[in-house]
């Protein structure tokens, strides 16, 4: 079952196979400047917020994945 983040379908750049299912892929950066506008963070506090609101909750194996440039 694919799981999106609800709001946020601009970041949402693709879907994988994992294990024996598909998953959303989102654009990790794009996911960041668009929490900076929504919600008026700094890039830090942005950061922040998707690492307690977003990548630490556990949705089980379905949940999406993040793509981060370096």
């Amino acid at each position: 079952m694919l799981l999106k983040i609800e709001g946020y379908d601009d970041a949402l750049i693709g879907i994988v196979n994992n294990r024996d299912e598909q998953v959303y892929v989102y654009d990790y950066d794009l996911l960041n400047q668009m929490v900076m506008q929504r919600k008026n963070m700094s890039k830090e506090n942005a950061r922040l917020y998707l690492e307690k609101n977003v990548l630490d909750v556990f949705v089980g194996d379905g949940g999406p994945r993040f793509m981060i440039k370096k």
